[in-house]
Protein backbone atom coordinates (compact mmCIF):
# COMPACT_ATOMS: atom_id res chain seq x y z
CA UNK A 1 0.00 0.00 0.00
CA UNK A 2 2.62 2.43 0.95
CA UNK A 3 4.26 1.48 -2.61
CA UNK A 4 1.07 2.58 -4.63
CA UNK A 5 1.03 5.63 -2.55
CA UNK A 6 4.50 6.72 -3.32
CA UNK A 7 3.54 5.86 -6.80
CA UNK A 8 0.44 7.96 -7.07
CA UNK A 9 2.42 10.92 -5.54
CA UNK A 10 5.27 10.61 -8.06
CA UNK A 11 2.55 10.47 -11.02
CA UNK A 12 0.74 13.67 -10.04
CA UNK A 13 4.15 16.06 -9.60
CA UNK A 14 4.86 14.69 -12.96
CA UNK A 15 1.60 15.66 -14.14
CA UNK A 16 1.46 18.62 -12.74
CA UNK A 17 5.08 20.01 -12.92
CA UNK A 18 4.95 19.28 -16.80
CA UNK A 19 2.98 22.81 -17.64
CA UNK A 20 5.17 24.59 -15.11
CA UNK A 21 7.93 22.65 -17.33
CA UNK A 22 6.97 23.59 -20.38
CA UNK A 23 6.33 27.33 -19.07
CA UNK A 24 9.68 27.85 -17.82
CA UNK A 25 11.48 26.41 -21.30
CA UNK A 26 9.20 29.04 -22.52
CA UNK A 27 10.97 31.86 -20.09
CA UNK A 28 14.42 30.40 -20.87
CA UNK A 29 15.50 33.21 -23.74
CA UNK A 30 14.61 36.73 -23.59
CA UNK A 31 12.54 37.87 -26.90
CA UNK A 32 14.25 41.41 -27.16
CA UNK A 33 11.15 43.02 -26.27
CA UNK A 34 11.73 45.32 -23.23
CA UNK A 35 8.16 45.67 -21.89
CA UNK A 36 7.22 41.78 -23.13
CA UNK A 37 10.70 40.48 -21.03
CA UNK A 38 9.59 42.78 -18.53
CA UNK A 39 6.39 40.75 -17.82
CA UNK A 40 8.50 37.32 -18.39
CA UNK A 41 11.50 38.56 -15.18
CA UNK A 42 8.20 39.31 -13.10
CA UNK A 43 7.05 36.18 -14.30
CA UNK A 44 10.25 34.39 -12.95
CA UNK A 45 10.22 36.21 -9.52
CA UNK A 46 7.13 34.97 -8.94
CA UNK A 47 7.89 30.98 -9.78
CA UNK A 48 11.04 31.39 -7.78
CA UNK A 49 8.72 33.31 -4.56
CA UNK A 50 5.78 30.90 -4.75
CA UNK A 51 7.17 27.36 -6.57
CA UNK A 52 9.72 25.94 -4.73
CA UNK A 53 9.90 23.02 -6.40
CA UNK A 54 10.79 25.22 -9.31
CA UNK A 55 12.85 28.00 -7.87
CA UNK A 56 16.02 27.09 -8.18
CA UNK A 57 15.61 26.95 -12.31
CA UNK A 58 13.81 29.98 -12.29
CA UNK A 59 16.11 32.10 -10.56
CA UNK A 60 18.87 30.89 -12.98
CA UNK A 61 16.98 32.06 -15.91
CA UNK A 62 16.23 35.23 -13.81
CA UNK A 63 19.66 35.75 -13.83
CA UNK A 64 19.95 36.23 -17.20
CA UNK A 65 17.34 38.67 -17.22
CA UNK A 66 18.87 41.28 -14.60
CA UNK A 67 20.46 44.06 -15.85
CA UNK A 68 23.05 45.89 -13.87
CA UNK A 69 22.53 49.24 -13.28
CA UNK A 70 20.82 51.64 -10.76
CA UNK A 71 16.76 50.59 -11.55
CA UNK A 72 15.28 48.40 -8.90
CA UNK A 73 19.48 48.14 -7.47
CA UNK A 74 17.50 46.48 -3.85
CA UNK A 75 15.65 43.94 -5.48
CA UNK A 76 18.09 42.83 -8.10
CA UNK A 77 20.80 42.66 -5.56
CA UNK A 78 18.23 40.21 -3.43
CA UNK A 79 18.31 37.98 -6.23
CA UNK A 80 21.92 38.08 -6.64
CA UNK A 81 22.27 37.30 -3.25
CA UNK A 82 20.03 34.61 -3.14
CA UNK A 83 21.29 33.02 -6.20
CA UNK A 84 24.81 33.39 -5.35
CA UNK A 85 24.53 31.52 -1.71
CA UNK A 86 23.51 28.30 -3.56
CA UNK A 87 25.61 29.01 -7.15
CA UNK A 88 29.15 31.23 -6.58
CA UNK A 89 29.99 31.43 -9.99
CA UNK A 90 32.45 34.46 -11.00
CA UNK A 91 30.06 36.14 -13.11
CA UNK A 92 27.03 35.34 -10.90
CA UNK A 93 29.55 37.19 -8.01
CA UNK A 94 30.42 39.82 -10.19
CA UNK A 95 27.15 41.12 -10.65
CA UNK A 96 26.54 41.30 -7.10
CA UNK A 97 29.55 42.95 -6.28
CA UNK A 98 28.31 45.35 -8.83
CA UNK A 99 24.86 45.99 -7.14
CA UNK A 100 26.43 46.35 -4.06
CA UNK A 101 28.44 49.25 -5.27
CA UNK A 102 25.76 50.59 -7.07
CA UNK A 103 23.43 50.19 -3.68
CA UNK A 104 26.26 52.09 -1.74
CA UNK A 105 27.74 49.03 0.15
CA UNK A 106 31.19 49.57 -1.42
CA UNK A 107 32.95 47.33 1.50
CA UNK A 108 30.88 44.43 0.66
CA UNK A 109 30.72 45.30 -3.06
CA UNK A 110 35.22 44.75 -2.40
CA UNK A 111 35.06 42.15 -0.40
CA UNK A 112 32.31 39.93 -2.97
CA UNK A 113 35.03 40.75 -5.79
CA UNK A 114 37.81 39.78 -3.74
CA UNK A 115 36.71 36.12 -2.54
CA UNK A 116 35.67 36.01 -6.30
CA UNK A 117 39.17 36.50 -7.26
CA UNK A 118 40.86 34.66 -4.37
CA UNK A 119 38.97 31.71 -5.92
CA UNK A 120 38.70 32.69 -9.72
CA UNK A 121 41.85 34.56 -9.93
CA UNK A 122 42.29 34.13 -13.77
CA UNK A 123 38.79 35.83 -14.47
CA UNK A 124 40.58 39.30 -13.82
CA UNK A 125 41.19 40.47 -17.18
CA UNK A 126 37.30 39.94 -18.35
CA UNK A 127 36.40 41.22 -14.82
CA UNK A 128 38.12 44.35 -16.28
CA UNK A 129 36.48 44.31 -19.72
CA UNK A 130 33.30 44.38 -18.47
CA UNK A 131 33.99 46.92 -15.27
CA UNK A 132 32.42 50.00 -17.19
CA UNK A 133 35.83 52.70 -16.61
CA UNK A 134 33.17 55.64 -16.53
CA UNK A 135 31.49 54.54 -13.89
CA UNK A 136 32.58 55.63 -9.90
CA UNK A 137 30.97 53.42 -8.51
CA UNK A 138 32.59 50.48 -10.57
CA UNK A 139 36.09 51.99 -9.96
CA UNK A 140 37.00 50.28 -6.46
CA UNK A 141 36.23 46.92 -8.22
CA UNK A 142 38.40 47.75 -11.25
CA UNK A 143 41.20 48.78 -9.31
CA UNK A 144 41.15 45.11 -7.43
CA UNK A 145 40.76 43.19 -10.27
CA UNK A 146 43.51 45.23 -12.17
CA UNK A 147 45.60 44.25 -8.68
CA UNK A 148 44.58 40.67 -9.05
CA UNK A 149 45.63 40.45 -12.30
CA UNK A 150 48.74 42.34 -12.27
CA UNK A 151 50.09 39.99 -9.57
CA UNK A 152 48.77 36.98 -11.58
CA UNK A 153 50.63 38.28 -14.88
CA UNK A 154 53.86 38.86 -12.34
CA UNK A 155 53.87 35.29 -11.02
CA UNK A 156 53.48 33.85 -14.53
CA UNK A 157 56.29 36.25 -15.70
CA UNK A 158 58.03 34.62 -13.25
CA UNK A 159 57.83 31.63 -13.69
CA UNK A 160 58.49 31.80 -17.27
CA UNK A 161 61.79 33.27 -16.58
CA UNK A 162 62.50 30.50 -13.95
CA UNK A 163 61.67 28.25 -16.05
CA UNK A 164 63.73 29.69 -18.82
CA UNK A 165 66.91 29.58 -16.45
CA UNK A 166 66.07 25.82 -15.73
CA UNK A 167 65.94 25.45 -19.49
CA UNK A 168 68.99 27.16 -20.48
CA UNK A 169 70.53 25.32 -17.10
CA UNK A 170 69.97 21.79 -18.79
CA UNK A 171 71.27 22.52 -22.55
CA UNK A 172 74.80 23.41 -20.71
CA UNK A 173 74.51 20.05 -18.86
CA UNK A 174 76.99 17.28 -19.90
Amino acid sequence: MPLLALLLAIGWLSVSGTSMFWELVGLYSQTGNVQQDAKRQARLAQIVQQQPLFAYHALNTLDDYLVVDRHDVQQKLAWEQRLTAFRPYPDVMLKQAQLQAFAGQRQAAEQTLRTTLASFPTYASQFLDSLDEDEPARQPLRDIAQQTYDKLYYQVSERRISYALWLDSTKNAP
